[in-house]
C-alpha cells in the first residue's frame, strides 16, 4: 500500500519466511533469510545481493543483522547504516535513492537504472 505515494517514501527491508525490516532508521531482523528494499529494488536472497534490473550476486555464507548493521558472511559484508547499505568487497550502497556496485558500475537512481 501507499508504494507510490510522492513525499512518503521509506526503505523497508523484508525477509521472506522470517522478518527483517529497515523502517527510516530503525533495523528489525528475525532468523535469516532474504532482504528486500521496496523503492530502491535491492535484494538479498540467501547468498546473492541483488539489483533488480541488473543482477548482482555477492557470494557469502549466511546474513547477520547485528543492531543496525546487516553483515553476509564470507568475503563480502553487507552494511546497514541508516539509509546506506553497503556491500564490502563488491560495494553495494544504498544511499537515500542510489544504488552504487563498484567494479560493475550499477547504479541505481529513484527508478532508473544505470550500467
Amino acid at each position: 500500500h501507499a508504494s507510490g505515494r510522492p513525499g512518503i517514501r521509506r526503505a523497508v527491508f523484508r525477509v521472506e519466511g522470517k522478518s527483517v525490516r529497515v523502517e527510516g532508521k530503525s533495523v528489525r531482523v528475525e532468523g535469516k533469510s532474504s532482504v528486500r528494499v521496496e523503492g530502491k529494488s535491492v535484494r538479498v536472497e540467501g547468498k546473492s545481493v541483488r539489483v533488480e534490473g541488473k543482477s548482482v550476486r555477492v557470494e557469502g555464507k549466511s546474513v547477520r543483522v547485528e543492531g543496525k548493521s546487516v553483515r553476509v558472511e564470507g568475503k563480502s559484508s553487507v552494511r546497514v547504516e541508516g539509509k546506506s547499505v553497503r556491500v564490502e568487497g563488491k560495494s553495494v550502497r544504498v544511499e537515500g535513492k542510489s544504488v552504487r556496485v563498484e567494479g560493475k558500475s550499477v547504479r541505481v537512481e529513484g527508478k532508473s537504472v544505470r550500467v
